[in-house]
């Protein structure tokens, strides 16, 4: 799903109600047509988007795995929530993948610029004003 939102540049709506009939890969060719729990897009048309040749491969694993008519269901078949942590679901796989090696924690306060990095997202608090830091972005190996 992720590879499809990079290279097409499709909303996430748009991706999550995505059907198997929308998607030619023989022509290279997905067909935006509607939107999650909407029969059009949030433009109110249908656009038709070129496969890259990179996708390609992303998107038959993403069909052949999916048990229904959608590209990329929910664990049960059905369409996912519009509300589903997909962020949360990218850091996970990052993370098990060994792509993100740790997490910049960031303290809440504006003024404060108390950065530190840690191998974990667990929240800790600021050692200069006790604020909760936010984990603001996992970092990667270099």
């Amino acid at each position: 799903m992720f590879a499809s939102a990079l290279y097409t540049g499709v909303r996430r709506g748009e991706l999550l109600g995505l059907r198997k009939t929308d998607v030619d890969l023989d022509s290279r060719l997905i067909t935006v047509c509607r939107s999650h729990g909407r029969d059009t897009t949030k433009g109110g048309h249908a656009d038709v988007i070129s496969i890259a040749a990179e996708l390609l491969p992303y998107l038959r694993t993403a069909i052949d795995a999916s048990p229904s008519a959608l590209v990329f269901p929910g664990s049960d078949g059905t369409m996912m929530r519009p509300d589903v942590d997909l962020e949360g679901r990218l850091r996970r796989t990052l993370r098990r993948r060994g792509i993100v090696t740790g997490w910049t924690h960031k303290c809440r306060k504006q003024a404060c610029t108390h950065v530190e990095h840690a191998s974990d997202a667990i929240l800790r608090e600021c050692p200069v004003h006790g604020h909760k830091r936010i984990r603001s972005r996992p970092y990667a190996a270099s």
